[in-house]
């Protein structure tokens, strides 16, 4: 389960519709169920067709995600935002809304699936 103070409007994550798992994009509704407990959220694992539906093209010489003017790569299992040769976040990404919150606060912008 994921804490409510870890998501906004927009962040995707998956929840338990009668036994089938399904993909939500929270909405400010969504958001105050999960606070007043009615609704139960899940994260959603950061992957590499997650990255190209969010717009990030794919570097097969250096296996790195790029959407200007940053990259995103994979190292131990863990997710890393890159500028200019340097790791911006010291601990690894791992889950879809946690990349979206950071690219939101480092560039002010929402990721969107393309």
């Amino acid at each position: 389960m994921i804490v409510y103070s870890d998501l906004r409007p927009g962040n995707f994550v998956k929840t338990d519709s009668t036994g089938k798992m399904k993909l939500l994009k929270l909405s400010l509704e969504d958001l105050l169920s999960i606070k007043s407990g009615k609704l139960e959220v899940l994260p959603v694992l950061i992957a590499g067709k997650w990255l190209m539906r969010f717009g990030f093209s794919q570097n097969e010489t250096f296996a790195h995600f790029k959407l200007h003017p940053v990259y995103v790569i994979c190292e131990n299992g863990g997710w890393y935002f890159v500028k200019r040769q340097i790791k911006i976040n010291t601990h690894p990404l791992l889950y879809i809304h946690q990349l979206q919150n950071l690219f939101y606060a480092m560039c002010g912008e929402d990721l969107t699936i393309s």
